[in-house]
């Protein structure tokens, strides 16, 4: 086990830096041609909880769908599509033959904190993460999540305006890909948010044809 002063000085001498790192996982997104997951996405607002498992595909430029897989609304679709900047959905159950089109920032489409589907892909978590860079820090190195090594980064002092109600968060890159695989958001010391990409894979040759509802 790792002491708490030995963790502090190993970080300290760290060849890894938070900017670099970032850059380099924007490098690695845009690399990509589409990617598809299981994302799990926890959060709160107030007395509000929201808890879901979506299937998860994007397709470059900017193609993203999702399927509630568990939690509430199981079986509600939600595609945006960056040739109309639309978002189609439907909800899960007796109502799914009802199909909207909105816009992204529709009430109906947003997260219990305000979240937008087409600011949910890797590409615009990085971009926002890349606003704030030189003042994020690394705080973790070589630590495990799911059997898989991640560096952690984090940042304070965030906007609330911006980031969802959070001004403070945490986000863990891979060390094999160099792709996210957790974010966290935080208010205070509170966690109101957690959203982690599982089952990840890079360039399964998704076309426009996976994201018709």
């Amino acid at each position: 086990m790792i002491g708490p002063l030995l963790l502090l000085m190993q970080l300290s001498i760290s060849p890894v830096r938070a900017d670099s790192l970032l850059m380099k996982s924007m490098s690695a997104f845009e690399a990509l041609h589409d990617y598809q997951c299981t994302l799990v996405s926890h959060m709160i607002k107030g007395k509000k909880k929201e808890d879901r498992v979506y299937l998860y595909k994007f397709l470059k430029p900017h193609w993203i769908y999702m399927k509630v897989i568990k939690g509430k609304d199981r079986g509600a679709e939600i595609v945006y599509n960056p040739e109309t900047g639309k978002i189609r959905a439907h909800k899960g159950g007796l109502l799914s033959k009802i199909k909207l089109t909105l816009n992204p920032t529709d009430k109906k489409v947003l997260s219990i904190r305000g979240h937008r589907v087409d600011k949910t892909d890797f590409g615009s978590i990085l971009s926002a993460w890349l606003k704030v860079k030189d003042r994020a820090k690394v705080v973790g190195l070589g630590g495990k999540v799911d059997n898989i090594p991640c560096t952690i980064l984090e940042v304070d002092g965030l906007s609330p305006a911006e980031w969802n109600g959070a001004n403070r968060a945490k986000i863990y890159i891979r060390e094999d890909n160099y792709l996210p695989y957790v974010r966290e958001e935080y208010e205070g010391d509170t966690l109101v948010h957690r959203a982690v990409y599982k089952d990840l894979k890079i360039n399964v040759g998704l076309t426009k044809d996976d994201f018709k509802m």
